[in-house]
């Protein structure tokens, strides 16, 4: 285990660990300095106990989003451990706790995150969209045939598709007696 630790001003000095009380603030960097090389705490209430703070302290940092616990092991694992520390492979010594750590993944922020979190967080606009319907000129041609009307023969709509709709909007003004003489000759 190292003997040095670090800690990132992006970790703490973000409104949300300010909002924590001082206690459960200095009991954060206590058991960060406790923890194994991948993050994890095994001893928190001896840490708890050690400096003065009590366990809501340590029920803050967990709601707060700073820890994850593990209740079935009684283990802590600080979520933003390797964002705070980088350590190099050949110093790092793998922890105990191997059936916590495959729950855990870590985020492109290097954020410890529960695999099904993870999972559900993956965006959903990379998926192929199966409902469009292709349009094929084959089709286009059928449906000028069925209907009688001719397209302009261009990407767009053709110039009986545009008469139509000047026609419907000018209905919907109340002059399309009006406009009708014009748009047909």
């Amino acid at each position: 285990m190292a003997q040095k630790r670090m800690f990132s001003r992006q970790i703490t000095e973000s409104d949300d660990f300010l909002d924590l009380p001082l206690p459960a603030q200095c009991l954060y960097f206590h058991l960060s300095l406790s923890a194994d090389d991948e993050g994890f705490i095994s001893s928190c209430r001896r840490t708890v106990r050690a400096i003065g703070a009590s366990d809501s302290d340590l029920e803050a940092l967990v709601d707060k989003g700073f820890l994850i616990f593990f209740p079935e092991s009684n283990v802590y694992v600080d979520k933003a451990f390797c964002l705070n520390n980088s350590l190099r492979s050949d110093r790092r010594h793998p922890t105990t706790y191997q059936a916590e750590r495959k729950r855990l993944t870590l985020t492109e922020n290097r954020i410890y995150q529960f695999i099904s979190e993870a999972a559900s967080q993956l965006p959903t606009n990379c998926q192929p969209d199966d409902t469009r319907e292709e349009i094929s000129p084959d089709k286009i041609r059928r449906e000028e045939k069925r209907t009688g009307r001719v397209s302009s023969g261009k990407d767009g709509p053709g110039e009986g598709d545009r008469n139509d709709l000047l026609l419907y909007m000018a209905g919907q003004d109340g002059i399309r007696n009006e406009l009708e003489p014009i748009l047909n000759r």
